[in-house]
């Protein structure tokens, strides 16, 4: 396995895989169109999220992460969230 940063070549998997963790997650149904336009601002601009892809032996994209930054007034400097996690079923369960 392998970890990669995420790139355009990579959008149509992240709107895959993030419809998935949404559906599987919260049982919602996300527009395709919306979530594409979504990451792709994203892979564009790494300020607004950064995103990572797993990948198996043949660089597939197996999973997938996403955060993103937000500044705290409070401690003086920047928490990181997990946005969205998504591992395909037939690779999970197995360390």
């Amino acid at each position: 396995m392998n970890i990669r940063r995420a790139e355009l070549r990579d959008l149509s998997i992240l709107v895959e895989f993030t419809s998935e963790e949404a559906r599987e997650a919260e049982n919602a149904v996300k527009i395709p169109e919306t979530l594409s336009r979504g990451i792709e601002v994203a892979l564009r601009d790494r300020n607004v999220a950064s995103y990572w892809v797993m990948t198996d032996k043949d660089d597939t994209p197996i999973g997938s992460v996403s955060s993103v930054r937000e500044w705290s007034d409070w401690n003086a400097g920047y928490y990181w969230w997990i946005q969205s996690m998504y591992l395909r079923p037939d690779y999970r369960g197995k360390g």
